[in-house]
């Protein structure tokens, strides 16, 4: 089947045989830039075009792989280890790692197979990643909250300074981890008061939120009052209630959610 039927199939939001899919990974693999005007033709959220790291230009930060598989472990540097249940579903997965410069700041771009298994529709996927990060930058309401990055968001920039489906003009949104800088301050539940009713006590800037899910609930560092001491667990955050649920290490909980995504889930 020629490119374009499967393309073709694909906009139509065929589910792949195993054949198919092999088909448009072999595609990939023989020309990625044009493959991805093929296969995603309406982009991957807005933006310049994409190109093969060979080809990105001066001041790239990432150099070019054997294959999409060696990119995106090259790409993760020291978290290849640390995220390592992340790092192998991105490996396995990717079709083709491009970059661009967008804006005056560099991006990479990991195309990935997401579902597949057990019936899961089979689909493309782009996922695009910031630049690495040595000292990343807070937005001023997290500065003048006195929020600071903990040790595991700190290593996550220096990595990728945003990373998730992208927005075009909006950037980063739902089911990303935002950039340092757009990181959210928003009140969190510390408690109840008493008597009838038990009114929640809230911090006013008890959550810096670094990841929105789907149905725009947050995944954030949390305190109980202001300059308090940060909770090394990120928590979930309820965007209606504003209740907290203590989760896992940032790293593990941004990994969990990631994994979760490439697997259709």
């Amino acid at each position: 089947m020629s490119q374009d039927a499967l393309a073709a199939r694909l906009a139509d939001g065929a589910n792949l045989s195993p054949k198919e899919r092999a088909g448009v990974r072999a595609a990939f693999a023989d020309d990625p830039v044009r493959a991805l005007a093929t296969f995603c033709p309406h982009g991957t959220g807005g933006g310049g075009p994409w190109r093969a790291l060979s080809k990105a230009g001066a001041g790239c930060p990432w150099r070019p792989a054997a294959s999409a598989a060696d990119a995106v472990v090259a790409a993760f540097g020291p978290l290849a280890v640390g995220m390592k249940s992340l790092v192998a579903a991105l490996a396995k997965r990717a079709v083709a790692v491009l970059a661009r410069r967008e804006a005056g700041q560099w991006q990479l771009l990991y195309l990935v197979e997401v579902g597949g298994a057990k019936g899961e529709p089979w689909r493309l996927q782009p996922i695009v990643a910031g630049p690495p990060v040595a000292a990343p930058a807070l937005s001023a309401a997290a500065r003048a909250a006195g929020w600071a990055l903990d040790a595991d968001l700190a290593a996550f920039y220096a990595v990728h300074d945003g990373f998730g489906p992208w927005g075009g003009e909006s950037g980063w949104g739902v089911d990303a981890v935002l950039p340092a800088s757009q990181l959210e301050v928003l009140p969190a539940v510390i408690g109840y008061g008493g008597g009838a009713g038990k009114k929640p006590i809230l911090a006013k800037d008890g959550l810096l939120a670094f990841l929105i899910d789907s149905v725009g609930n947050r995944r954030g560092l949390y305190r109980q009052f202001s300059g308090g001491p940060v909770y090394k667990k990120a928590v979930d955050w309820d965007r209606f209630t504003k209740e907290v649920g203590m989760l896992q290490p940032p790293l593990k909980v941004i990994q969990a959610h990631f994994v979760a995504q490439l697997a259709g889930r």
